[in-house]
């Protein structure tokens, strides 16, 4: 049998090198300017990401989701706050130099946009 069009490729085979993952999420804790925000520090927010992280790769997972899950009930993603958008990339940034596993960014709700600007990493800048 001849085939209609080119085998599509395993994703999380070509991801992780391995036929099945296992992926954790972190629920970040209420971020400034949402509705549930209760004054914690962004030091503290973003520690408590790093902790999730390390829990989850001490676990045995193959790969990391991180969410601004607190921020409950979500923005349209129009209305967004930059303020979102940037401690989601601090955070993302921060779990990516101490683990080295695949990232997944979801701003919630449904995001695209953003997610894919805190996602997009070129090589680090060196200093010569």
């Amino acid at each position: 049998m001849v085939a209609i069009s080119a085998e599509k490729t395993n994703a999380i085979q070509a991801i992780f090198s391995r036929s099945k993952a296992v992926i954790g999420v972190i629920h970040c804790d209420p971020f400034p300017g949402s509705p549930k925000y209760r004054g914690k520090s962004v030091s503290d927010i973003v520690e408590r990401a790093l902790r999730d992280a390390e829990n989850y790769i001490s676990g045995g997972v193959h790969g990391l989701i991180i969410e601004n899950h607190g921020d409950i009930p979500f923005s349209k993603p129009e209305d967004i706050g930059h303020e979102t958008s940037a401690l989601m990339a601090v955070i993302t940034e921060k779990v990516r130099e101490r683990f080295a596993v695949p990232l997944g960014i979801n701003v919630l709700a449904n995001a695209a946009i953003p997610a894919m600007a805190i996602a997009r990493r070129e090589a680090p800048i060196s200093s010569a």
